[in-house]
């Protein structure tokens, strides 16, 4: 079995600077990435994304690919992001 390794990313988002910020130069929210391992059939996603947008970005880029994605309960928040705490949200409303 040979198994593929293809990289989503979302690009950078950009945001309000706030107070202080110089108006001339775009403040941005760094880009995100997952990682979608596949082999013949089956796939599975790492690492999921921020926003509902960007989980619906992801959701139809792993459609192209075309493989049966499996989904598990076993996830690792060793790091205390944003990201890993939202990933419940996200899945439920891209799952609609």
């Amino acid at each position: 079995m040979t198994l593929t390794i293809d990289v989503f990313n979302s690009g950078y988002l950009p945001v309000n600077g706030g107070p202080g910020w110089d108006p001339r130069s775009i403040a941005t929210w760094p880009a995100s990435t997952a990682t979608l391992i596949a082999g013949d059939r089956d796939a599975i996603v790492v690492d999921a994304l921020m926003t509902i947008d960007e989980g619906h970005q992801l959701a139809s880029w792993i459609d192209e690919a075309g493989k049966n994605l499996l989904v598990g309960n076993h996830r690792q928040n060793r790091r205390h992001e944003p990201d890993h705490h939202h990933r419940r949200a996200q899945r439920s409303q891209c799952a609609r």
